[in-house]
């Protein structure tokens, strides 16, 4: 009862998450001239980021990094994201197309009863992969059902426990049986690397096609 009320009376309370130090701010204008100041706009740094997020013992990224990392990869890619569409009326297109994939998709289990876990996934995953890798995948298509699958099984998985204590994370991460996780993430960007992969083989360093190509020419 007490620790409660701090909750209610306090702006700042201190507080452990396992065995991680934590600050909750319960006043959004204090919370909202902190994080528009660097110093309150750091990252943690634990296995995840580390190992699982990354392959080189550090964090990569924009969502995982800060610091003058953070400022070039953000910099970099709402620069040429936007080049390809992305917050522009030009990609309305890209979505209606989608959007009329989609209902076309739907039409065929007309007074049916069918499995709707990844359909609405698909054309979101579409939108993004023509701004990223400048292509789409079809309903059907194993590939993208393979990675509904993944994604839908890591979203769905519980709070992971390695985000409290560390000693469990790294049970988890190397002990067979309990590292699917890591699994499921390995799996994820070994397609993503296949398609780096491809757009290498492929670049014209003269009319770079989508944001694979211009990260590769940077």
């Amino acid at each position: 009862k007490p620790q409660m009320d701090l909750w209610t009376t306090h702006n700042i309370v201190g507080q452990y998450i396992g065995n991680h130090p934590t600050i909750a701010i319960q006043s959004f204008q204090l919370a909202k001239d902190l994080f528009n100041k660097d110093e309150w706009c750091g990252r943690g740094v634990n296995l995840i980021t580390r190992y699982m997020r990354s392959d080189s013992g550090t964090n990569k990224g924009i969502i995982t990094t800060d610091g003058q990392a953070w400022v070039e990869q953000r910099r970099f890619t709402l620069k040429h994201l936007k080049d390809f569409g992305f917050g522009k009326i030009g990609l309305q297109g890209v979505i209606q197309g989608e959007v009329e994939d989609l209902i076309n998709h739907l039409s065929k289990f007309h007074n049916q009863d069918f499995k709707m876990e990844s359909i609405f996934g698909i054309p979101v995953i579409n939108i993004l992969w023509t701004i990223v890798a400048g292509r789409r995948f079809q309903m059907e298509d194993p590939k993208v059902q393979r990675i509904m699958s993944l994604l839908n099984r890591l979203f769905k998985a519980k709070f992971a426990l390695e985000y409290l204590f560390p000693w469990w994370g790294l049970i988890s991460y190397c002990v067979p049986g309990l590292n699917t996780r890591r699994k499921i993430i390995s799996e994820l960007r070994s397609m993503f690397r296949e398609s780096i992969h491809e757009h290498r083989a492929s670049l014209d360093t003269n009319h770079p096609r989508d944001f694979i190509d211009v990260y590769l020419l940077e």
